[in-house]
């Protein structure tokens, strides 16, 4: 009777020994990585290559912390870099600008530039003349890579290699539905898109005459939300702001949803300022409605929502602490998903269709999960220098 008693007791021991092993390599991978259920997300981002942001650059690292890579480097003082935007099969596009000296005079060139997660596929589409500007290209899983370029928006398909196709395509916008200055685009996998739009009747004499009351006016403008459909070029204006107020911030998702920043009033010659809400509707302008409040906080802007629906934004109550708030896609759930400080710095929230959220946090790269949970710090200022434009794929 005791020895089938004994051989229990040993078998117990060798599994409770196994098992105390597993959790060992468990905690010691824990340990290693700091947060691996993060590790298989990458986040591209704008990078400093110094502390006085002369140098600036492409970076992309995991989501654990891990395989941290600049992809590019500018020449110092003369290369601008702005927005990286990247795909699922990790194609990147952002937008470039350098300052060429032509007879004493400084010459800038703007264009579309191009890199692969891997560090392949270097590439570069001159925009100078298609006046892309200060405007954001953006870039779909299909790698159609839409940004734009005067009266239009232009789109262009970009390879494997780097290389874009021979043709840009283009959709020819109304006077009344161009695009506002410093535009980024959004599309999805439907080549549905949406952009902030202005009525720019009258704008391009204004400025011939005069730059700055030009300007002014162009500022004073209403801003709305146009949408376009690339397969068969065709734009519509879906909003119609109130007298006094502007829309703008848009991003859609596949689901064919979109949110945007709404209700913010107009200083003329200034633009839009003051509290502002998140509103959202379909992408043929039905189903509108404003999602939050004016709750605390009172700022609410740049949105951005996954194919679930989830959606983060950055938040603040006065301007002067920035934070990042989320909420469902029904405007339920409202709440502020970075700890209270008065002089917080949380900004530029990105979202993945599994609810991680990469944002800046203090000129540093941080992570978390749609509730907040596992916040972790990626980068550190001192040794990485500031950061822009994180997007998590």
């Amino acid at each position: 009777m005791s020895q089938p008693k004994s051989r229990t007791l040993i078998i117990a021991v060798i599994v409770l020994i196994v098992a105390g092993l597993a959790i060992g390599v468990y905690l010691l991978a824990q340990k290693q990585t700091g947060h691996p259920n993060f590790a298989n997300y990458q986040i591209v981002y704008l990078c400093d290559g110094d502390l006085a942001g002369k140098i600036q650059q492409i970076c992309i690292i995991n989501g654990d912390g891990s395989g941290k890579r600049v992809l590019v480097t500018g020449e110092s003082g003369k290369d601008v870099f702005f927005s990286p935007a990247m795909n699922k099969k990790g194609q990147i596009v952002y937008r470039c600008s350098s300052s060429e000296m032509q007879n004493g005079v400084p010459s800038p060139t703007f264009g579309i530039c191009t890199v692969r997660a891997d560090g392949s596929g270097r590439g570069k589409l001159d925009a100078t003349k298609m006046g892309l500007g200060f405007n954001y290209p953006i870039i779909d899983n299909a790698g159609q890579v839409f940004f734009p370029c005067q009266d239009a928006i232009c789109f262009i398909t970009l390879f494997s290699d780097g290389s874009f196709s021979k043709d840009v395509q283009v959709i020819v916008l109304k006077t009344t539905m161009w695009p506002f200055p410093v535009t980024r685009l959004s599309v999805n996998d439907q080549g549905l898109g949406v952009y902030v739009c202005i009525d720019a009747t009258g704008i391009v004499e204004a400025q011939r005459q005069d730059p700055d009351a030009g300007t002014k006016e162009l500022l004073s403008r209403p801003r709305n939300i146009c949408v376009y459909n690339s397969k068969e070029k065709r734009v519509k204006q879906l909003t119609h702001a109130p007298s006094g107020t502007s829309y703008f911030q848009a991003a859609i998702n596949n689901a064919g949803r979109l949110v945007f920043t709404c209700g913010s009033p107009v200083v003329p010659g200034f633009g839009a300022t003051g509290p502002e809400d998140i509103c959202s509707m379909n992408a043929d302008g039905s189903a509108q409605r404003q999602l939050t409040q004016s709750q605390s906080p009172s700022y609410k802007f740049d949105a951005d929502m996954n194919d679930r629906g989830q959606i983060v934004f950055d938040c603040s109550e006065n301007l002067q602490a920035l934070n990042i708030c989320a909420m469902n896609s029904d405007g339920s759930n409202f709440r502020q998903i970075t700890p209270d400080d008065n002089f917080a710095d949380n900004r530029n929230p990105s979202i993945n269709d599994d609810g991680i959220i990469a944002y800046v946090c203090d000129l540093s790269l941080c992570i978390m999960n749609f509730d907040g949970s596992s916040r972790h710090q990626l980068t550190v200022l001192k040794n990485d220098n500031s950061v822009g434009y994180p997007q998590i794929h």
